[in-house]
């Protein structure tokens, strides 16, 4: 089920309790299905948060085992001149 969620997030709970009828003969009242639903979201959402903290060590690691290489995240990217001569004009 948690593939399925990934393939489609937009999954409906009508459709994940079909699914779990015809895989597994399993009859789900509503309740149920939203619930693992939830569960389904938070796991998928959780595991996007952690690997997007593990970002920044992986930044580091690369910094300092590859001298000479250039790492940049989102929150850390260099500035052009340009913009670096902008900010000292202000």
């Amino acid at each position: 089920m948690l593939e399925d969620f990934r393939k489609n997030p937009e999954l409906k709970h009508v459709d994940m309790r079909n699914m779990m009828l015809h895989r597994y003969g399993l009859i789900l009242n509503d309740h149920m299905i939203r619930r693992a639903r939830k569960l389904i979201l938070y796991k998928t959402e959780s595991r996007h948060d952690q690997s997007f903290k593990k970002l920044a060590w992986y930044i580091e690691m690369i910094r300092n085992t590859n001298l000479g290489s250039h790492a940049y995240n989102s929150w850390d990217v260099p500035l052009t001149d340009h913009e670096s001569q902008a900010q000292q004009d202000n």
